[in-house]
C-alpha cells in the first residue's frame, strides 16, 4: 500500500511549525519550506511523480519567500538607522536656538548670571507687504484676553515681537504657553494676515512613540519636523579666554533689546496721548471720558514697562562692553543707553498724558 504523501507532509508541517509565531514565523518559513519540499520529493508516489511544472512553481515560491525575508530584514535595518539618525540630529540642537512654526509664546522664569528673571520666547511674524498699523493680542489657556499691544509701522519681511510677560494690568502672568493673534493693516487699510513663528532655546530631546520632539527652555516641546531654522547662541560663539567675541555679541543683542524697548515706549506714549485728546474732547460723554482716562493709564503703564526693559538692557550692554573692551561693543553700549534714555522720556510723557486725561475724568465727577 502506497504511503500518502499528503499525510507525511501534513505531519512534517505540523512538526516544523509548532510553537513558531509572530516575527519568528517569517524567519522559520524559509527552512520549513525547504524541508517540506525535500520531504515531498522523498515520499512522492513513484507511479505519480511531481510534474516538472509543479516542481518549478514550488522552487519559484521558495525563491520569492527568500527575497521577502531579505526585504523584511532590510526594512528593519533601515528603520533602526533612521531612528538613530533622527536622534543624533535632534540632540545636536541642544544648546542652540531654533525658529519653528507656531503662534504661541511661552512665559517662564530663567536664571541669568545667578539672578532669576522673567523670560518669554520671542514671536516672529512675517509680513508680505509693508504694515502701517497693527495690534497683537495674547490669550491664556481659557481663551481670555490678558494683554494687547499696538505695533508700529513695519516693512515687509520677518519682524520680532518680544513680550514682557506682563498682563494689561502690569502684573507678571503665571508660567505657561499663551496663544498670540496679530491683526495688521497696510497703508490702504487692507488687512494683512501675517504667518507666525516662535523662537526658543533647545534644552533637551523627547521621544514619544518614535516621534522626536525638542524640549525648549520653559518646558514647551516642538516637533522636530516643525523647525524651520536653527542658529548658534551668542554665548556659544565666543573664542579665547576673555570671551571677547561672545561679549561683543551680548552687547549687540542688549542694544537691540533697548531699541525695542524705546520703540514700544514711544508707541505706548502715542497711544496715551491719543486717549488724552479723546478725554479732553468737550463733546465726549462722561462714560467715554472715564474709559479714555483708564485706557491712557494702561498705555502709560506699558510705556513704563518698556522703559524698564530698555534700562535693564542698557545695564546688560554695559557689563558686556566692559568685558569685551572693543569699539563695537562700546558703540552698542552707547546705542543702548540712548535708547533707554529716550524710552524713559517717552514713559514720563505718557504718564503726563494719563494725568491730563484723569483730570478731565475727575472734572466730570
Amino acid at each position: 500500500m502506497a504511503i500518502s504523501s499528503s499525510n507525511i507532509l501534513g505531519a512534517a508541517e505540523k512538526e516544523f511549525t509548532d510553537g513558531v509565531t509572530g516575527t519568528d514565523r517569517l524567519a522559520a518559513d524559509k527552512g520549513t519550506f525547504l524541508k517540506l519540499l525535500v520531504a515531498q520529493l522523498s515520499n512522492q508516489d513513484p507511479l505519480n511523480p511531481t510534474e516538472d511544472k509543479e516542481f518549478i512553481t514550488q522552487l519559484a515560491q521558495f525563491t520569492s519567500l527568500e527575497q521577502l525575508q531579505d526585504i523584511n530584514a532590510g526594512v528593519e535595518n533601515l528603520n533602526t538607522t533612521m531612528n538613530q539618525s533622527q536622534l543624533l540630529s535632534a540632540t545636536s540642537f541642544i544648546g542652540k536656538s531654533i525658529i519653528a512654526e507656531g503662534s504661541q509664546i511661552t512665559k517662564y522664569e530663567g536664571v541669568i548670571d545667578g539672578e532669576t528673571k522673567v523670560m518669554t520666547t520671542d514671536l516672529a511674524y512675517i509680513l508680505d507687504r509693508d504694515m502701517k498699523t497693527g495690534v497683537i493680542s495674547i490669550f491664556d489657556s481659557k481663551g481670555s484676553l490678558i494683554f494687547s499691544d499696538t505695533l508700529p509701522p513695519k516693512s515687509a519681511g520677518a519682524q520680532i515681537y518680544q513680550w514682557t510677560g506682563l498682563n494689561s494690568e502690569g502684573r507678571v502672568v503665571p508660567d505657561g504657553t499663551y496663544e498670540v493673534r496679530i491683526y495688521c493693516e497696510d497703508a490702504d487699510g487692507k488687512a494683512i494676515m501675517p504667518s507666525t513663528q516662535f523662537v526658543g532655546q533647545v534644552v533637551g530631546v523627547e521621544n514619544v512613540d518614535g516621534i522626536y520632539s525638542l524640549l525648549l527652555a520653559g518646558g514647551r516641546t516642538v516637533p522636530f519636523t516643525s523647525v524651520v531654522e536653527i542658529y548658534q547662541n551668542a554665548t556659544d560663539t565666543g573664542s579665547g579666554s576673555s570671551g571677547g567675541s561672545s561679549n561683543e555679541e551680548k552687547a549687540s543683542a542688549a542694544a537691540g533689546q533697548a531699541l525695542l524697548g524705546q520703540t514700544s515706549a514711544e508707541a505706548a506714549k502715542a497711544q496715551a496721548e491719543t486717549y488724552r485728546d479723546l478725554a479732553l474732547n468737550p463733546d465726549a460723554t462722561d462714560d467715554a471720558v472715564k474709559k479714555n482716562a483708564a485706557s491712557a493709564k494702561d498705555a502709560a503703564e506699558k510705556a513704563a514697562t518698556a522703559a524698564t526693559m530698555a534700562e535693564v538692557a542698557a545695564a546688560e550692554a554695559k557689563i558686556a562692553a566692559e568685558a569685551a573692551k572693543t569699539d563695537t561693543a562700546y558703540e552698542n553700549l552707547e546705542k543702548a543707553q540712548n535708547a533707554a534714555k529716550a524710552a524713559r522720556e517717552a514713559a514720563d510723557a505718557a504718564y503726563e498724558a494719563y494725568e491730563a486725561a484723569q483730570a478731565a475724568a475727575d472734572a466730570r465727577g
